[in-house]
């Protein structure tokens, strides 16, 4: 993982996770924190493309957020 901090969201891709929103509140937290990471897990992806165009049109966003899809439970902690 990347970034400081380097921050792990682990979910679904869907509007009971509501990934959006966690893009929009690290997207906030970048004033305060400009070397943060966001690397997001997700087991299911519903919303992938709002996700990718939400990372897309934001400049703060392509660089910090990174989209990994599926990790088996007992990798996660690697």
């Amino acid at each position: 993982m990347r970034g400081s901090p380097a921050v792990l969201w682990v979910g679904r891709l869907n509007a009971n996770k509501d990934p959006l929103t966690v893009l929009d509140g690290f997207e906030r937290s970048l004033a305060w924190l400009p070397d943060a990471a966001l690397t997001m897990i997700y087991s299911t992806d519903e919303l992938l493309g709002q996700v990718r165009l939400r990372v897309a049109g934001a400049p703060a966003l392509r660089a910090r957020v990174h989209l990994v899809g599926a990790v088996p439970r007992e990798r996660i902690p690697l």
